[in-house]
C-alpha cells in the first residue's frame, strides 16, 4: 500500500496528464473518425475575413474582432488549406494547455497533481467543450489562456519569479486580444499588483505584471488610429446594444435617421406577444433565446447608421452608445430585468441540460448540410470571399443523412454518447455550483482573517472571482448563453479540490503522507504521536551533544 502511494506520489504528474489526455483524446476520437466536419458559424467569418487579409497580404483591419485568432487561422495556409486543420490546432492546443496547467500545479501543490487532472478532465471532457474546439470560433483557445493564465497565478503567487509574473502578464494579454470579454481579468490582475505592493513581494514584480498588457494595448491602438481611423484597442463593448433591443422604441431626443431605422429594422420585426412573455416570464432558458433572436435585430440597424456617417466609426459608435444610453433610461425596469435573467442563467447553465451526444452528431450535418451543401456562406458574395483561402468539400444532403444513421449504428459512438451521459450526470449539477459558493465565502475569510497576507487563500479567492467578473463584463455586451458561460466553468471543477488550502493549520503533507496514514491505522491518537516526535527529539538532541562533547 506504501510503496503504491509512494510511486503514485514521484510519478503524479506523469499519471495525471496521461489521465487528461486519454480522455481527451477518447472522446474526439469519434468526431475525427466518423465526422471530421467543422462547425462553420456567422461569427465564423469576421475572423476569417482578417485572415484573408492576411495571407493576401493586404492591410489588416481590426473594425470589429481582434487579431489573435485570426493570426492562429493563418498556421493551417502553411501547411494546407484545408479547414479541418483548424480543428486538429485547437486540439493541440487544449492537450499543451492541460499538460501546463497540470504541470503548474505540480510545482506548487504537488500533493493536488492527480486532483488537478480530474478537475482540467472533467472541464475538457464535456459536451460544450467538444463543441467549442470543433468550431471556427474563439472559445475553445479563449478558454485555453484562461487556464494558462490560472496555471501562471499558482506559480507566480506561490513561487514569486519574474518569468512566472510575465507568463501571467502575456497570457492576459493574449487572452484580451483572442476576446474582448478578457477585460474581465484585469480587476484580478489590479489585486495582484495590490497583494505585491501590501506584502512587499518586489516591485520589479509589478514591471513584469503591468507591461505588457500596456504596451500591446497601446500598439493596437495606435495601429487601429493609422488603419481605421480611431485610436481604440476595440470598439465591441460600445456597438453592442443588444440588450436593449428588446425595449427599443423611437425618441423624440434621437437624430430622425435613427428613428426611422428603430422603426424599420427593429419595431418592423419585434413580436408584442413575445415581448410580453419576456417582460412577466422567468422562464431562464426561454427568455435567453428570445434575448437573443432579438439581439440579432441590432446588425441592420448598426449597417444603416454606418450608412449615414459614411463608415465614419467614430460618429457611429456615438451614436450607438447614444442609443443604448436612451433606452436604458427610459426603461431601466427592463434592463435591470436583463441583467437578473443573466445573472441567474448564468449560473444556472452549469445544470445538466439537454444536449446529448447524437442529436450533437446531427447538429453537425445540420451544419454540414447549411455551409457546404446549400452553400450558406456562398450565397452572399461578400461572405463567400471571407472563406476562399480555405478547401472546403461537399456532400450530396442525401449521402449526409445515410451518414447520420451509420454513425449512431457504430459502438464507438454509442461508447461517447454513453460517456457524455454519465459526464452530464456527474458535473453538470448544482453540486458544483454550492461547492463554488462555499469555497468562494472561505476564501474571503480565510484571506482577510489573515490581514491579507495569506498566499493560499489568495490564489482560491482570485479563482472565484474570475467567474463572477467574467459573468459581470458579458452582460454588458450580451444575453449570457452557454457558448459564453461556459469558458469559465472549470472554476467550478478545480475550487472544490482547493478546500485544504483553507483549513487552518491543515498541512497537504500530512495528508497524504503514508507514514501518517499508518500511524493513523493502528490507533495511536495525536497525543501519543506528539509525544513520540518529542521524543525523537530529544534523542537526536542528546546524540548532538554527546558527539560535541567527543571531539572536544
Amino acid at each position: 500500500m506504501n510503496k503504491t502511494k509512494s510511486f503514485i506520489k514521484k510519478h503524479s504528474l506523469f499519471i495525471s496528464v496521461s489521465f487528461t489526455w486519454f480522455l481527451i483524446l477518447l472522446t474526439r476520437l469519434a468526431y475525427y473518425l466518423y465526422i471530421n466536419v467543422p462547425f462553420l458559424f456567422d461569427d465564423s467569418h469576421g475572423y476569417n475575413v482578417i485572415t484573408n487579409q492576411l495571407v493576401t497580404g493586404n492591410t489588416l483591419l481590426f473594425t470589429l474582432r481582434l487579431p489573435v485568432y485570426p493570426l492562429f487561422l493563418a498556421i493551417p495556409h502553411i501547411f494546407t488549406k484545408n479547414i479541418d486543420f483548424v480543428i486538429y490546432l485547437q486540439t493541440i492546443a487544449s492537450l499543451l494547455t492541460s499538460f501546463f496547467f497540470i504541470w503548474a500545479v505540480n510545482k506548487t501543490f504537488k500533493n493536488l497533481t492527480i486532483v488537478a487532472g480530474i478537475a482540467v478532465s472533467a472541464f475538457m471532457t464535456s459536451l460544450i467543450a467538444l463543441h467549442n474546439e470543433t468550431a471556427v470560433l474563439p472559445e475553445s483557445l479563449y478558454t485555453n489562456f484562461l487556464l494558462i493564465f490560472t496555471g501562471f497565478l499558482f506559480l507566480s503567487i506561490k513561487k514569486p519569479k519574474t518569468k512566472y509574473y510575465l507568463g501571467l502578464s502575456i497570457a492576459f494579454t493574449i487572452s484580451f486580444l483572442i476576446r474582448p470579454t478578457a477585460l474581465f481579468l484585469t480587476p484580478i490582475v489590479l489585486f495582484i499588483a495590490f497583494f505585491i505592493i501590501y506584502n512587499k513581494i518586489g516591485k520589479k514584480y509589478l514591471l513584469y505584471l503591468l507591461l505588457p498588457p500596456i504596451i500591446f494595448s497601446l500598439s493596437l491602438a495606435i495601429y487601429n488610429k493609422n488603419t481605421i481611423g480611431i485610436f481604440v484597442v476595440s470598439n465591441r463593448g460600445v456597438m453592442e446594444i443588444g440588450p436593449a433591443i428588446t425595449f427599443t422604441e423611437t425618441d423624440e431626443s434621437l437624430p430622425d435617421y435613427m428613428n426611422k431605422s428603430i422603426e424599420k429594422r427593429i419595431l418592423a420585426k419585434t413580436n408584442k406577444q413575445k415581448l410580453d412573455y419576456i417582460d412577466t416570464s422567468w422562464d431562464l432558458i426561454n427568455i435567453t433565446i428570445l434575448y437573443l433572436k432579438y439581439q440579432s435585430f441590432k446588425n441592420d440597424f448598426i449597417q444603416d447608421i454606418e450608412e449615414v456617417h459614411r463608415g465614419d466609426l467614430k460618429l457611429t459608435m456615438d451614436d450607438c452608445s447614444l442609443f443604448f444610453s436612451t433606452m436604458v433610461k427610459k426603461h431601466p425596469d427592463k434592463y435591470l430585468k436583463f441583467l437578473s435573467v443573466g445573472f441567474l442563467h448564468y449560473f444556472n447553465s452549469i445544470h445538466r441540460d439537454k444536449t446529448a451526444a447524437f442529436p450533437y452528431y446531427r447538429d453537425y450535418y445540420t451544419c454540414f448540410q447549411e455551409a457546404r451543401v446549400q452553400n450558406y456562406f456562398y450565397k452572399d458574395p461578400n461572405k463567400r470571399a471571407y472563406y476562399y483561402s480555405f478547401d472546403i468539400p461537399q456532400l450530396s444532403p442525401s449521402l449526409a443523412d445515410k451518414k447520420i444513421k451509420d454513425i449512431e449504428k457504430k459502438p464507438l459512438s454509442r461508447f461517447t454518447a454513453s460517456f457524455f451521459s454519465i459526464h452530464q450526470y456527474l458535473f453538470r449539477n448544482y453540486l458544483w455550483l454550492v461547492l463554488y459558493i462555499i469555497v468562494f465565502i472561505g476564501a474571503i475569510i480565510r484571506f482577510f482573517k489573515k490581514r491579507m497576507k495569506d498566499v493560499d487563500s489568495f490564489i482560491v479567492l482570485n479563482i472565484a472571482l474570475m467567474n463572477l467578473l467574467h459573468l459581470m463584463v458579458i452582460l454588458i455586451a450580451s444575453p449570457s448563453f452557454i457558448r459564453y458561460n461556459q469558458t469559465l466553468h472549470f472554476t467550478y471543477y478545480i475550487l472544490p479540490f482547493l478546500i485544504p488550502l483553507l483549513i487552518p493549520g491543515f498541512s497537504l503533507k500530512e495528508l497524504f503522507s503514508a507514514k501518517k496514514i499508518a500511524i493513523a491505522s493502528s490507533g495511536q491518537t495525536d497525543k501519543n504521536i506528539n509525544i513520540k516526535r518529542k521524543y525523537k527529539t530529544k534523542k537526536k538532541s542528546q546524540a548532538f551533544n554527546k558527539n560535541k562533547k567527543y571531539k572536544r
